[in-house]
């Protein structure tokens, strides 16, 4: 594990605070173990480590955690298992650890993961990781390198290279996600993915799709409703953001009801998609647009 000086320069850079900085630091470290061991190629990375890590950089917020979606549709109690024991190992000095009680798999099976503790020369903590099993991946995935960081050049190892969800993916997931809970976190990284440019036709149908593979309801202007009249914890995000950064979380939730508001424009192939969740009887047109899709 790299020094804590150098994880104290990285925290005063990114104006956080260290433990925020730290994190982001050991969650590399917990990558490239997965890159080393093989486990990347059975899954693919999504969430908002991802996008920080790889695609957007510092204008994203930190994140704590790591998510992943099964690309092999995997016994959900084996693939925890074989998680829980790959982190009960020491990585680099890193002592990480999993307790027999921290590691689970949901109630409908469509989901495990991990509460796994670490400890190293100047910290000890724990992190979240999740593995869905809920959906297939729609588009196909692309392999990312690790975004240019300070602290690169003091890893013991090349940065990892990750597969990824795509990153219109990202935000339909995005979307989806936060139609069961809406956190401020997700209000800003959906007010920031929505700042570059995007293919909204592609991006309305990808939403469609993801709520009829977990035969989730999909109202989009319930959604746009929540997102405008929710009370939000703006504590929860300023955490994970540069303490010089200023938020307007009016403007933020305005600026995201007015660019999502497309998704209730739906076309017919859609709206007959989206009413389809619970009976599946549109099996062949979700077929077929996949495929024209591509995966």
């Amino acid at each position: 594990m790299i020094s804590k000086n150098i994880a104290n320069l990285y925290a005063r850079d990114n104006k956080v605070a260290i433990d925020i900085a730290e994190r982001d630091i050991l969650l590399t470290y917990a990558l490239k173990l997965l890159e080393e061991k093989g486990w990347l190629e059975r899954m693919v990375f999504k969430g908002g480590t991802c996008l920080r890590k790889f695609y957007i950089g510092k204008l994203m917020r930190f994140s704590l955690d790591l998510d992943f979606t099964d690309l092999n549709r995997e016994s959900p109690d084996d693939l925890i298992l074989e998680l829980a024991e790959l982190f009960n190992s020491e990585y680099h000095g890193i002592r990480f650890s999993v307790d027999s009680k921290d590691f689970y798999v949901r109630d409908d099976r469509l989901s495990c993961g991990a509460v796994i503790q670490y400890a190293h020369a100047f910290h000890k903590s724990a992190f979240d990781l999740e593995l869905s099993l809920r959906e297939p991946v729609l588009l196909p995935p692309t392999e990312r390198p690790l975004m240019k960081t300070s602290y690169q050049s003091y890893l013991e190892f090349s940065p990892p290279v990750v597969s990824c969800l795509d990153l219109l993916e990202l935000q339909a997931e995005k979307i989806r996600a936060s139609y069961q809970r809406l956190r401020s976190r997700d209000v800003y990284d959906l007010g920031l993915l929505s700042g570059h440019p995007f293919d909204k036709e592609l991006l309305r149908l990808l939403v469609v799709l993801k709520f009829w593979h977990v035969r989730g309801e999909f109202h989009p202007g319930k959604w746009l409703e929540k997102l405008e009249s929710s009370a939000y914890d703006w504590d929860d995000l300023k955490r994970l953001l540069r303490k010089d950064q200023k938020i307007d979380p009016k403007a933020l939730v305005r600026t995201c009801v007015q660019r999502y508001r497309f998704l209730t424009e739906l076309t017919a192939d859609e709206e007959k998609i989206r009413t389809d969740t619970k009976r599946h009887h549109e099996t062949a047109l979700v077929k077929r647009i996949r495929e024209k899709i591509g995966n």
